[in-house]
């Protein structure tokens, strides 16, 4: 599976979760390509469950030994001004 980065400077301007599992990193690799939106659920950076909607701008393999932290979403919602 091949991750990759907008490389746009995003952090801090759009929310980022945490994700564990392969299937969501799917649908959020393929939303960054295709800048499709998406609802995706996952912990937020201080361990809260949150659900956003919106295009995906990053995905990040971190290097977080717990499962549910293995990838950092970076996603850009829909309506947020």
């Amino acid at each position: 599976m091949t991750v990759r980065s907008t490389g746009a400077e995003i952090a801090g301007l759009m929310p980022q979760i945490y994700l564990g599992d392969t299937s969501s990193v799917r649908r959020c690799n393929h939303s960054r390509r295709t800048g499709q939106a998406i609802s995706v659920s996952g912990l937020d950076l201080s361990g809260g469950f949150v659900s956003f909607t919106g295009i995906v701008q990053s995905v990040e393999i971190t290097r977080d030994v717990a499962k549910e932290k293995r990838f950092l979403v970076t996603i850009n919602e829909v309506g947020a001004t």
